[in-house]
């Protein structure tokens, strides 16, 4: 039983380089599928709670007749502030009748995308570009990096690795 020959040995150390090399080769193949695979999820959680996101800055919008903004209620400006910067979302503190939020989710993850960067609110003034002016959501996606150029932003356009979302295309 304890008897075993140079052949028989040689022949599990070849059966277990084998084993290895193709483990080896699927981990390989199957490892970037799974990236691509987790990054697609990721995509498509921010995507929907961009989604969410304008929802709730529609209905601030239907519930007090103002958009919301990161400073005063009166004017939109051109700008573009993070969104855990509109505390109006959350609270009325601009004591806007007809407000009955809160419109986005008691803690800040409800304003991150799934990379953990916060959504960035682009707002246009009416005559930016002569377009009428618009409210926009955007994630840097994986790298945090917004490089979409604004006027791409506005039409919902994005380019690398970002993502748009258009709230209003007209203010």
């Amino acid at each position: 039983m304890g008897n075993t020959t140079r052949s028989e040995t040689g022949l599990a150390a070849l059966e277990f380089v084998i084993v290895v090399s193709v483990l080896v080769l699927l981990t390989g193949v199957l490892v970037p599928s799974i990236d691509r695979a987790v990054l697609e999820s990721q995509r498509k959680d921010a995507a929907a709670a961009m989604s969410g996101l304008a929802e709730g800055i529609r209905q601030y919008h239907r519930d007090t007749g103002a958009w919301p903004s990161a400073g005063t209620p009166e004017t939109v400006k051109a700008s573009f502030e993070v969104a855990e910067a509109f505390t109006c979302l959350r609270e009325n503190i601009h004591g806007l009748s007809g407000w009955s939020g809160p419109y986005v989710g008691p803690t800040v993850a409800a304003l991150r995308d799934p990379w953990g960067q916060p959504f960035v609110i682009y707002t246009f003034a009416a005559d930016y570009l002569h377009s009428g002016g618009g409210i926009c959501i955007v994630s840097g996606g994986p790298d945090g990096s917004v490089l979409t150029h604004r006027a791409a932003i506005l039409v919902g356009t994005a380019t690398q690795d970002d993502l748009v979302a258009v709230v209003t295309p007209g203010l």
